[in-house]
């Protein structure tokens, strides 16, 4: 009897360590693995800001801080950008900055120079649709600038003397993903809501190297964004279609789309 007791202990033993090492070593025998949602693409980000990121923007201040950590925004009360302004924060968007009659500028140059390929994101709200810039780098000679921007009811990729037109009409008060691309050769794109809605094909760009301006680039004629901004980011390369559905899919339901 003791000798089968003996043997019992130690089968027991053996079908418990077992189990044990199964469990460990199998992570699927615990429970499913699950996969990491989407994200925005990192790939060549240069800038991002994003109002509900607090990390980005507290919810006070004259600063937007760049989360790529190369850039920083800093608002004024004019195109002069001498005199500091704030904001207003709105739970809008999830969280959005309401920029109407301020201006922002970057601490520091874009780096965006030349003909090199680039791609610039926006989630906006517009309260007007015309002669209303976003996000813009560059000067005012031809080929030079480089705009985000809603013109006659649509949105406008504009480059000074020339721009590409979206085929969709906007309308105020209403939030849109916006994201133009520059491919580095002639091509020019315009994406809404994750849709190509704009093609061109015009002349090599030669942006100059200047701040990023959040409403027009260096033009007076226009006056500051009106609207609200929640997010804005700009790609030292030209985005693909995927690339470009990948991030209004991540970040669309916070929007009610």
């Amino acid at each position: 009897m003791k000798k089968l007791f003996t043997i019992l202990f130690f089968f027991s033993a053996f079908i418990s360590n077992a189990q044990r090492t199964m469990f460990t070593r199998n992570n699927n025998l615990v429970g499913p693995v699950v996969p990491a949602g989407p994200s925005i693409i990192t790939n060549a980000l240069v800038f991002n800001v994003d109002a509900a990121n607090t990390s980005s923007y507290s919810g006070t201040g004259n600063v937007w801080n760049d989360l790529s950590g190369t850039n920083n925004i800093k608002f004024y009360s004019s195109s002069a950008y001498n005199v500091n302004a704030n904001p207003t924060f709105s739970s809008d968007g999830g969280g959005s900055l309401v920029t109407t009659g301020i201006f922002g500028k970057s601490i520091n140059n874009s780096g965006i120079t030349g003909s090199v390929a680039r791609s610039m994101e926006a989630w906006v709200k517009f309260n007007s649709v015309a002669g209303n810039a976003a996000i813009s780098i560059g000067g005012q000679v031809n080929s030079q600038l480089y705009e985000l921007m809603a013109y006659s009811n649509n949105v406008i990729e504009h480059y000074w003397g020339n721009f590409t037109q979206s085929s969709t009409v906007l309308a105020t008060n209403t939030w849109y993903h916006i994201v133009i691309v520059y491919d580095g050769t002639t091509n020019h794109y315009i994406y809404i809501n994750g849709v190509q809605v704009g093609f061109s094909a015009t002349p090599t760009l030669n942006t100059s190297n200047t701040p990023i301006y959040i409403g027009p680039a260096v033009t007076t004629t226009w006056g500051a964004f009106d609207g609200k901004i929640a997010a804005l980011r700009i790609y030292n390369r030209a985005l693909t279609s995927s690339d470009v559905t990948n991030n209004f899919n991540v970040l669309k339901t916070r929007f009610g789309l």
